[in-house]
C-alpha cells in the first residue's frame, strides 16, 4: 500500500483508528521510506476528507496518529532525506 492509499484507508476507517493503531507502526516500519509514507498518507487523507468540521477533526486525529506511529519507530533519516522532505513540505505549503 502506498502513502495515499494508507491515508484513504485511515479516513475510511476513522472510527476504528484506535484498533488500527497497533498495526500502523508495523506497516510504517516495513516501508522502505517511512517518513515519505507518512507524509503521503497525510496528504492522501487531507485530500479525501470532506470539508465538514467533524471530518476535519477526524483528519487531524489521523495526522496525529500517523505522526505518533512514525515517532514510535524512530526512523533513521539521512540529511539528504531531511532536505528532500523539507523541500517537499515547503512546496506543499506554497501550493495551499
Amino acid at each position: 500500500m502506498d502513502g495515499k492509499g494508507l491515508g484513504k484507508f485511515m479516513v475510511d476507517n476513522s472510527n476504528k483508528r484506535l484498533s488500527i493503531k497497533p498495526e500502523l507502526a508495523e506497516a510504517i516500519r516495513s516501508s522502505s521510506n517511512p517518513a515519505c509514507l507518512v507524509l503521503d498518507a497525510i496528504e492522501g487523507s487531507y485530500h479525501c476528507s470532506p470539508s465538514s468540521s467533524a471530518r476535519a477533526i477526524d483528519a487531524r486525529r489521523i495526522f496525529v496518529l500517523l505522526l505518533e506511529a512514525l515517532i514510535e519507530i524512530k526512523p533513521n533519516l539521512t540529511n539528504e532525506m531531511r532536505e528532500s522532505e523539507d523541500a517537499r513540505f515547503r512546496l506543499e505549503i506554497e501550493y495551499r
